[in-house]
């Protein structure tokens, strides 16, 4: 599966637009597993999706960073490090979710839209340990719930 196809196609973005997102929503999956000392499943991840540190310079980039995808805001704290906790956190978190997408031009709906499309890539490309691990920690990936719950509820509650 292409996932930057994929995305685009399901927004309706450009693939620079499509890579800074999946630079984002993937570094958060690298980032909670890593908060999570999965160091197995931080690999599995990294092997599986080479594109991934380049996503990552994207999403960076689209914040206007230096593109440093290893530290900085798509590290462990700033802007990423609490949209980390928005995958599965705070009302506040998802404040900073909402801001990345609105970097990108896009607005909260989006997330709801592309949970399954980055769900299937993840499933095409973890093993199922590592894929039930994602689903855990990550709710809004966690397959039909992603508008009631995790990211998109959380987002929708912003709103509602």
């Amino acid at each position: 599966m292409d996932l930057i196809t994929h995305l685009a196609g399901t927004i309706g973005v450009d693939s620079s637009t499509a890579q800074a997102l999946a630079g984002g929503l993937l570094g958060q999956v690298k980032s909670n597993l890593a908060e999570n000392n999965d160091d197995d499943a931080v690999s599995e991840l990294e092997t599986a999706v080479p594109e991934l540190g380049g996503w990552m310079a994207k999403a960076q980039a689209a914040l206007g960073g230096s593109g440093d995808a290893g530290g900085g805001m798509l590290g462990g704290g700033g802007l990423f490090g609490a949209a980390a906790s928005a995958l599965g956190g705070s009302t506040g978190s998802a404040t900073n979710l909402i801001a990345l997408l609105g970097k990108l031009g896009l607005d909260a709906d989006t997330v709801t839209k592309i949970a399954p499309v980055v769900l299937s890539f993840l499933g095409s490309r973890l093993s199922p340990e590592v894929l039930a691990k994602v689903k855990g920690l990550v709710p809004g990936l966690g397959g039909g719930e992603a508008e009631s719950s995790g990211i998109g509820g959380m987002i929708g509650g912003l709103f509602g």
